[in-house]
């Protein structure tokens, strides 16, 4: 079969291009992004697509960098195709970042990209790169070298999404079906000339290192070590795919229960025996998937972060891990919570004494923020309804009558609340245990107080002496929000 064919029917497999799609090629010069340039243009009417070609001077190589854009230009141009090229100094990015130059080129190609397409096409073209099957084994040996999951050992995939700027990217290979030999050879049969890239002789790199040197080294071991190399990549691919799709549905049908221990519906709680249950691979990833839920981040996750959170159902209560943006996972009894770090609630605002409320007439209302929370207290006539209505987590209703003097505060050592309508009491350090509240949050739980007696541990549970019952005839709505930061 011949090449043509070859990557004709790829694109086909892999559904990577659709009709009436905006292309825009990479074209460094080089025999691969040259072969992709001319094979996309080959099948553009029968595929009804539209080619453009993005060139990037790197800042490197001088003379011989504009030469690779004067050559495309003229490549471009006799094939009728609109050209746009970009410079820049890397190694002065490179250097201002504190990242490598490999690193710091491939953030700028992808942004050159973004802004080509978002410039002329709306954002609405794909990017075709030139990555062959030897890349794919350069990169599979090099995720190996560096220490990588499953996706890693896929070395590189026919289509991928990539976000720059907040612009999301969608990138297709073609030539990943095809040897660097090949690609060559089909350039040669048809006259095209190519540039060579001298820097990929040199051995300053490591992805150099690994082609010069490490990839002959296995093919006198096996002469298909490229072949074989590129078939485990496949299977790579495929399972890393079925397990993120698997993860995901586990993910959304896991009882990622509100995280009540935190007091924050923004944040979710998994269960630890739920965890437990699964296969380690759909663990890892649902947990993955957990981390970048909660930190709203999909980069700087990486292998050892995921590890360690899932490692915290072996640990005791109160085990932290830190994440990425700030934020923390936490066991928390039998779940895992994410916080964010050092977002504790200042206690001192209002003093020890907390702060005195006076208590609305009745059809009047009030309202105030205390520890975290805005707090309104609305009283009323009692209805028929209310005698059946004794708490919630963040809204009572309670025997206006019995409220006396209002406060607000936080708890303080050797506090008992009533629990129980004989009158029983339990101390506050007894109940945060029992409904496991964590202990750097107990102090910071807003307390609503009638005089010396505990009316409402926020959130928590509220006092039977004040509950609505049939001898009521006024009562006052009490309602906490948690004030979101």
């Amino acid at each position: 079969m011949t090449l043509d064919k070859r990557i004709r029917d790829y694109i086909a497999r892999e559904q990577l291009l659709q009709r009436g799609d905006a292309v825009i090629v990479g074209v460094s010069g080089g025999a691969d992004s040259v072969c992709l340039f001319l094979l996309l243009n080959l099948f553009a009417e029968e595929l009804g697509v539209k080619t453009a070609a993005v060139h990037i001077n790197h800042g490197i190589r001088g003379a011989a960098a504009r030469e690779d854009e004067e050559f495309t230009k003229e490549l471009c141009d006799a094939c009728g195709v609109p050209f746009f090229s970009y410079h820049y100094d890397i190694p002065a990015i490179a250097a201002e970042k504190g990242i490598g130059e490999e690193e710091a080129g491939r953030i700028m190609r992808r942004r050159a990209y973004a802004d080509c397409n978002s410039k002329h096409f709306d954002g609405r073209a794909l990017i075709a790169l030139g990555h062959h099957k030897d890349d794919v084994t350069e990169t599979l040996l090099l995720s190996l070298i560096r220490g990588s999951g499953i996706k890693g050992i896929g070395g590189i995939w026919p289509k991928m999404c990539y976000e720059i700027d907040d612009y999301e990217m969608k990138v297709i290979r073609p030539l990943l079906c095809a040897g660097r030999d090949e690609i060559e050879e089909w350039l040669r049969l048809r006259g095209q000339k190519w540039r060579t890239d001298e820097t990929n002789k040199s051995d300053s790199y490591a992805r150099n290192r690994i082609r010069n040197e490490i990839i002959p080294l296995m093919k006198r071991e096996n002469p298909r070590f490229g072949e074989h190399a590129s078939h485990t990549a496949e299977v790579a691919r495929n399972v890393s795919d079925y397990i993120e799709l698997e993860a995901a549905r586990t993910f959304e049908s896991l009882p990622c229960q509100e995280n009540a221990a935190c007091r924050d519906k923004a944040t979710k709680a998994i269960p630890i025996e739920a965890l437990e249950k699964l296969h380690p691979a759909i663990r890892d990833e649902v947990v993955r998937l957990w981390i970048m839920n909660a930190t709203q981040l999909k980069t700087d996750i990486s292998f050892n972060h995921v590890r360690a959170v899932a490692g915290l159902t072996k640990k005791s209560s109160g085990a932290r891990i830190s994440l990425p943006g700030g934020g923390e996972a936490v066991r928390v009894y039998d779940r895992i919570v994410f916080r964010i770090q050092n977002n504790s609630i200042i206690q001192s605002d209002f003093g020890d004494e907390g702060i005195t409320i006076i208590k609305p007439d009745i059809g009047e209302s009030c309202s105030l923020s205390f520890g975290g929370y805005e707090f309104s207290f609305y009283a009323r006539e009692i209805r028929p309804r209310d005698a059946s209505i004794h708490e919630k987590a963040f809204s009572i209703c309670v025997n206006y009558d019995k409220m006396v003097e209002m406060c607000l505060r936080f708890p303080r050592q050797g506090d008992v609340m009533c629990i129980s309508g004989d009158g029983r009491h339990k101390k506050l350090t007894r109940i945060f245990i029992d409904e496991k509240i964590p202990k750097d949050e107990r102090g910071s739980l807003p307390v609503l107080c009638s005089g010396d007696e505990i009316v409402w541990l926020v959130g928590v549970r509220d006092c039977p002496d004040f509950f609505v019952d049939g001898d009521t005839v006024r009562v006052l709505d009490c309602h906490a929000e948690r004030i979101r930061q």
